[in-house]
């Protein structure tokens, strides 16, 4: 009995150990950088919005992120110190083409391509009296924080 015992208390302790960290891990997001590869305007359930292609480091394939008014930019990481100080003016989206980027993504997230309108959850439509016309959404990642460099690299 105390053997059994004994790999109880061991698997709760560890249980106990491990918890914090991967609720931690998962609450900041999974970091993603790389070069703007192309951009599309869309508007999400937040707002106006950008889609947004990345070619990351290792050029393997295109991942997909959609900046939305929450992104916060200026501002360090979760446990970074920061460089300067925050802006109190909302940020534009990255809209130069070859600008580098590196951020933090959270959810999966949608957005609708101009001249749609989101209408439910990963669904968009064009208003057209008296019918509503289905298009696809642009699926993506939602970018939490994010960061670019000034000029575009050659």
């Amino acid at each position: 009995m105390s053997i059994l015992s004994s790999i109880v208390s061991s698997i709760f302790s560890l249980t106990l150990l491990v918890t914090p960290v991967v609720a931690s891990a998962s609450a900041s997001g999974l970091s993603f950088g790389g070069k703007i590869a192309a951009f599309v305007p869309c508007t999400s359930s937040a707002g106006p919005a950008e889609f947004v292609t990345i070619v990351p480091a290792p050029a393997t394939k295109n991942t997909f992120y959609i900046w939305t008014p929450a992104t916060l930019r200026g501002v360090p990481a979760p446990g970074l110190l920061p460089l300067y100080p925050p802006s109190p003016n909302p940020d534009p989206p990255p809209y130069i083409v070859g600008q580098q980027i590196l951020g933090i993504a959270d959810i999966p997230y949608f957005c609708c391509p101009p001249p749609s309108i989101p209408t439910a959850p990963f669904s968009c439509q064009i208003p057209f009296y008296p019918y509503w016309i289905p298009v696809p959404p642009l699926l993506g990642e939602r970018m939490q924080w994010a960061n670019q460099s000034l000029l575009p690299r050659p």
